[in-house]
């Protein structure tokens, strides 16, 4: 099975949008230290993060909870077999 893409690569490569004007608003939903480390794949995505997330980009938290659920089950199989 292939890697899963962390929550935050999909965030940073198909819902950050390249207005300055839009992501100055998103850090201010978010947190600017939030969106930085979810960007850069060093935070997960919680149930409130998912809830903000779904809520900025109109869908739903369970989309973000189950994109982190599914990295994280990957991860941990990986780290079974090491």
């Amino acid at each position: 099975m292939l890697k899963p893409p962390h929550p935050g690569e999909v965030f940073r490569n198909h819902f950050v949008p390249s207005s300055v004007h839009i992501k100055a608003e998103l850090q201010q939903q978010l947190g600017a230290s939030c969106v930085r480390e979810l960007m850069e794949e060093r935070h997960a995505v919680t149930t409130e993060i998912a809830v903000r997330l779904a809520d900025a980009f109109k869908n739903s938290a369970f989309y973000w909870l189950r994109l982190q659920k599914t990295y994280d089950e990957w991860m941990a199989q990986c780290s079974k077999t090491e």
